[in-house]
C-alpha cells in the first residue's frame, strides 16, 4: 500500500526503515543543545557507583558530570539535577538511541520545554560530543590512577577532578571550553572572559591523589 502521513504507524515504521543522516552543521545550530551520554558498567566504586554520565553544552563543549548507581531514568534525573543548570535556556537534548532520556529523564525535560532527541538505531558516531568527552574524561582518570597509584576502587572520585581538567584544558585549534562559556556569557568580550578564567587559579589545583598527612594529637588505644 501506499504509504500514508496521517498514518502514525505508518509514519513510525517508516522513520526507523531510515538511518540517521549527518548534515553540516553551523555554531548557530549548536545554541541551546545539550548532548547526553551514560559510561558503564563500571566495576563498583567505594560509593556503590556502576556508570558515570556526562553532559556537554554544544556551543562552547563544556562539560558536566555525575556518578550513577545505575542507569534507570530516576537516577540519570537527579544527576541532571545536580548540573544545577537552568534548563529553560536550551531547546533540545540529544542522545545516541539508547534509554538514558527516557521515562523520568524525558519528563523532566519536557517540563522545561525541552525536545528530547536521538539518532534511532544506536549510533554513537552521531553523538560525537558527549562520546569525545566520555573519551577524554577516560583518559585523564588512567593518568591520574597511573601517577597516583590510587586503587581503582575509587573511580568516582576520580571523574569528577579529570572532567574540570578537561573544562579548562584547552582543545585543538581552540580555547578551553570555559573560556568559550564565558565568552558567551560576556557576548565575546575577550577581556572579561580572561578575567573570569584566571579566577579559577588553576595553578593552584592540587594533583587529584595527593599525599595527605594528618596530626593525631594522642595515641588511640591501639598505641598507634
Amino acid at each position: 500500500r501506499d504509504f500514508d502521513a496521517r498514518c502514525s504507524v505508518g509514519l513510525d515504521a517508516f522513520m526507523r526503515m531510515h538511518q540517521h543522516k549527518r548534515v553540516p552543521e553551523d555554531e548557530a545550530s549548536k545554541t541551546g543543545v545539550l548532548a547526553a551520554d551514560l559510561k558503564g558498567p563500571l566495576p563498583p566504586s567505594a560509593q556503590q557507583q556502576k556508570y558515570f554520565m556526562v553532559m556537554v553544552k554544544r556551543s562552547t563543549k563544556v562539560g558536566f558530570y555525575a556518578n550513577l548507581p545505575s542507569k534507570e531514568s530516576y537516577n540519570v534525573m537527579e544527576g541532571v539535577k545536580g548540573f544545577q543548570l537552568d534548563l529553560r535556556s536550551y531547546w533540545r537534548c540529544h542522545g545516541d538511541g539508547g534509554k538514558e532520556l527516557c521515562g523520568h529523564m524525558e519528563q523532566l525535560l519536557k517540563d522545561n520545554l525541552l525536545v528530547p532527541t536521538s539518532t534511532g538505531g544506536y549510533d554513537p558516531q552521531a553523538n560525537a560530543d558527549a562520546e569525545n568527552r566520555i573519551g577524554l574524561v577516560t583518559g585523564v582518570m588512567k593518568a591520574q590512577f597511573r601517577q597516583s597509584g590510587v586503587p581503582l576502587l575509587y573511580w568516582d572520585e576520580n571523574g569528577p577532578h579529570a572532567n574540570r581538567i578537561v573544562n579548562v584544558a584547552p582543545i585543538a585549534k581552540g580555547d578551553p571550553p570555559l573560556i568559550s562559556e564565558y565568552l558567551e556569557v560576556h557576548k565575546g568580550d575577550r577581556e572579561l572572559a580572561q578575567q573570569d578564567f584566571s579566577k579559577l587559579g588553576i595553578e593552584n589545583w592540587p594533583p587529584w591523589g595527593c599525599e595527605c598527612h594528618a596530626y593525631v594529637h594522642k595515641e588511640t588505644r591501639e598505641g598507634t
